[in-house]
């Protein structure tokens, strides 16, 4: 046996799920077909910018997040929690009032929000749910459908809650389910989304550090197979054999190793562009909330709160497309437009740093949401992945706990949920041999 348990995958899933394995005491071996850990998760420094390919953001008061990872390790830095809206009538700055309250008069006096419209939007975030878990999956609709069935006001839906919730959920097409929709809103409402100080792949990385055996990477699994003993894992190079094993691969390469559906997945594009001076003077997302006029659904001044993303002096702006659209993968120039249109500002002198297209970034939800499909697959093969839970990074934690623990009861183990940290071991890679298969993983 070359491990207890061969956990086929190093994105935020496949890690939590070895760490927990670790903890209970097993020999846990970590293979990924990448050239570095984060699956999905990736971040790449360019001329002194550093520009993840998803803009991804990091919510600290995500229960997973909480319990497993050292956010100190991460030196996360925050923006403000408020957006930059642009109306038709000029840009206003809409925040949360408990935690921004300085705000609360100038949103009421432009009629953005009203008292009657925070009730709605109360009742209709707290429905089918209790401390931000879902408690009714069955009679769960669609998102535009539960709008209007609590009477959510038109300015607060139209001009901010669907663009902020269409940009998280990279669907426009207003029928995710309405649990799930309800439940990224808690998230954000429960705390701000940061990034890590040298991006957003630096928590796989994380995760990877704190491994007693390190990740192997630019191993191609291309087989999972039950055996008398247990499992085989077929290779590009070799056979790997183990007790049990955790496929925790990306949702589009899942349905190649194991008999389970392929998931339906959103696709996201971003730019990021460098800037000779700042578009705005607070550190905030900023949106369109005239409707979906140009592409971009969300940008942001990354160096206006994270200033290490760049060299000094500089200016990193990113916006983020969404690839149901047809103008999801408009160019350069129609992005830098719609950007000098939300943000009030000339955009022509902006240079491309970087653009980014992930046909695959988030899994889909529609209605009735179900957040916790079968782990187990064969009788020593389970799956992990946020495909399996919500399409987040709680939700792949998660289901990599889940699939640990599942594992760790069909070997008569308990699962310690140990949250200490252990020192960088580094990563560890194997050459492939020459095959002709394409990889699975």
């Amino acid at each position: 046996m070359d491990a207890d348990v061969i956990v086929i995958g190093a994105g935020v899933a496949g890690l939590r799920c070895a760490r927990a394995l670790e903890d209970a005491g097993l020999h846990v071996l970590t293979v990924d077909a990448g050239q570095s850990v984060g699956g999905r998760i990736r971040s790449s420094r360019i001329d002194g910018f550093t520009c993840d390919w998803g803009l991804q953001t990091l919510n600290p008061q995500m229960p997973a997040v909480q319990r497993w990872v050292d956010l100190d390790r991460l030196d996360m830095k925050y923006p403000m929690a408020a957006f930059l809206v642009r109306r038709t009538d000029g840009p206003q700055v809409f925040g949360d009032p408990r935690r921004v309250p300085r705000l609360l008069p100038s949103m009421v006096r432009n009629r953005m929000i009203s008292a009657g419209d925070l009730t709605a939007l109360a009742r209709w975030s707290a429905s089918g749910l209790v401390g931000g878990r879902v408690l009714d999956s069955e009679n769960d609709t669609t998102l535009v459908e539960s709008l209007d069935e609590f009477r959510v006001g038109r300015a607060l839906r139209e001009e901010l809650l669907l663009p902020v919730l269409y940009s998280m959920l990279a669907d426009s097409s207003g029928t995710t389910s309405a649990a799930y929709a309800k439940w990224v809103l808690h998230s954000i409402l429960a705390g701000t989304p940061g990034l890590p100080a040298h991006g957003m792949q630096a928590l796989p990385e994380l995760l990877a550090s704190q491994l007693v055996s390190p990740v192997r990477l630019e191993v191609h699994a291309s087989a999972v197979l039950e055996t008398a003993l247990g499992v085989e894992v077929r290779t590009w190079g070799e056979t790997l054999r183990a007790q049990k094993a955790v496929v925790a691969v990306s949702p589009e390469a899942v349905n190649q190793l194991l008999p389970v559906r392929r998931p339906r997945m959103q696709g996201v594009a971003t730019w990021w562009f460098r800037a000779p001076e700042a578009p705005f003077s607070l550190p905030v997302f900023a949106l369109d909330g005239r409707g979906p006029i140009g592409p971009v659904w969300t940008a942001v001044e990354v160096t206006s709160f994270a200033p290490s993303y760049a060299p000094p002096q500089q200016h990193l702006i990113a916006a983020k497309t969404l690839l149901d659209r047809f103008d999801g993968r408009a160019n350069a120039r129609v992005v830098r437009r719609h950007l000098s249109a939300i943000y009030g500002v000339p955009t022509d002198d902006w240079e491309v740093v970087a653009h980014f297209e992930l046909p695959n970034a988030i899994p889909t939800h529609r209605p009735p949401l179900s957040d916790r499909q079968q782990v187990r697959i064969w009788n020593n093969v389970y799956v992990a992945g946020d495909h399996r839970k919500t399409g987040s990074l709680h939700g792949a934690m998660v289901s990599g706990q889940r699939a640990a623990e599942a594992v760790l009861v069909d070997l008569g183990l308990t699962a310690s949920g140990s949250t200490r940290h252990r020192p960088v071991t580094g990563l560890h890679r194997l050459q492939p041999a020459a095959a002709t298969e394409a990889p699975a993983s």
